[in-house]
């Protein structure tokens, strides 16, 4: 029997519409619910730097123990941060490895400059102590020391080199710029030599790896200095911007400043790279070193996060919460959604089942 000719077209439209709606749920580039990431950074305990090699049955362990926790906190990947601690440690493919076995996605997140003359770990796994020099954190080699840049170059290369093989969500790039020298460094950004290093890092990266994303993230600029043009945007090889997000009012979102802010870099992807957009750390404490991402309390902390997701949820976005443990090197600041027996804080519950039920 012949089907009349506008039952096929009905039919043909159905299948179509249905194609699109499987394409947007499940292709959807940032689809809340397939890309939230919480960071993981397991190499310093008690605010001193160790190797996963040394105790390796406790830190190794331990390490593992975290990514299990991501995944039972729905979390769809993690940010893997101190990949220098990693690479020195020869460590980071046991480590991507060990986050694929569990279905996690995962992004790299590279130190925003690092004097990488200075090892971290000796290969037997020993502490060298330049951790705790401050010329190993000093940003002023970037962007004009060509030995500290050469350095730097190698060991992102070491990295992407590493990891093109893997099922790399990202690799998350910083804009350098310090803190401590805001003047200069409103200057220095505007430099062609700034731009100019800042684009051997991306293409360095792209050298090895010419599938995975490289998002270019601003470390909370625009929104503690009140600067939103100073950074350079139009460089090659990058596929979206990020930001770092917390609230600079104790107990509040500030949600118009966070939409603010993710609408200037949507546009920003959308005019200079291919429309990416990614929360590269978000998250709220209720005490430590400085003020911002403040709580008063635990079941403050809760809402906050609650809200935040809310928020976000339909924006076309990443996000990555920081962090999964407390933060020891900022006057032990409880970040964290687990506490050191692995069990859930509140926090992490509220989380969990956020998650769950997006």
């Amino acid at each position: 029997m012949k089907l009349h000719p506008l039952c096929l077209i009905v039919s043909a439209v159905l299948i179509f519409s249905l194609l699109v709606l499987v394409i947007v749920v499940f292709f959807h580039p940032y689809h809340q619910d397939r890309f939230s990431f919480v960071h993981i950074n397991p190499y310093v305990f008690n605010n001193t730097p160790q190797s996963l090699w040394q105790n390796h049955e406790f830190n190794w362990t331990y390490f593992l123990h975290l990514l299990d926790e991501a995944k039972i906190m729905n979390f769809r990947g993690v940010a893997l941060a101190g990949l220098e601690f990693f690479v020195d440690d020869g460590l980071l493919e046991n480590a991507i490895n060990a986050c694929e076995a569990r279905n996690l996605k995962i992004q790299l997140y590279f130190p925003m400059w690092i004097d990488r003359t200075y090892l971290l770990l000796y290969p037997n796994g020993t502490a060298t102590g330049n951790y705790y020099l401050s010329a190993t954190w000093s940003m002023d080699g970037f962007p004009d020391n060509t030995t500290q840049v050469n350095a730097f170059l190698d060991f992102v290369g070491n990295v992407s080199r590493t990891a093109s093989s893997h099922n790399i969500e990202q690799y998350v790039v910083f804009y350098p710029f310090d803190y401590a020298k805001p003047d200069d460094w409103k200057i220095r950004t505007t430099t062609s030599e700034y731009r100019q290093t800042l684009q051997q890092i991306i293409n360095k990266v792209r050298e090895f790896d010419q599938i995975h994303k490289i998002i270019l993230v601003s470390d909370n600029v625009e929104n503690h200095f009140g600067l939103w043009d100073i950074l350079p945007y139009n460089l090659t090889n990058v596929d979206g911007f990020g930001f770092c997000y917390y609230s600079e009012e104790i107990d509040q979102l500030q949600e118009t400043n966070l939409t603010q802010v993710y609408e200037f870099y949507a546009n920003q992807s959308r005019m200079y790279a291919k429309g990416m957009v990614s929360i590269a750390e978000w998250g709220f404490k209720t005490h430590g070193k400085w003020e911002h991402g403040l709580t008063s309390n635990e079941t403050m902390k809760c809402q906050l996060i609650k809200r935040f997701i809310d928020l976000v949820h339909s924006w076309d976005v990443s996000w990555t919460y920081f962090t999964l443990t407390d933060w020891e090197v900022e006057s032990s600041a409880d970040w964290g959604l687990i506490n050191k027996d692995l069990t859930l804080k509140l926090s992490g519950e509220t989380i969990k089942q956020k998650l769950a039920n997006p």
